[in-house]
């Protein structure tokens, strides 16, 4: 499995807010959805890692302030 900072790489995700932005959805992705984050990480190819995970990131996030 490549790293994350790999995975913006290949994803072509530069500018160090830009960076930032996708590690924190990453970052709450992998907390509130473990298995998900994992499954995301295994399974997708690395370019479409980082904006799978701010996808997933952005529904589960408006989800809670649904609930």
């Amino acid at each position: 499995m490549r790293s994350w900072g790999s995975c913006l790489d290949t994803a072509l995700i530069d500018g160090r807010g830009l960076r930032a932005d996708y590690r924190a959805a990453a970052r709450f992705l992998r907390r509130r959805e473990p298995a998900l984050f994992a499954a995301v990480r295994f399974l997708a190819p690395p370019e479409f890692q980082p904006h799978v995970c701010a996808g997933y990131a952005f529904a589960g996030f408006t989800d809670d302030l649904c609930d």
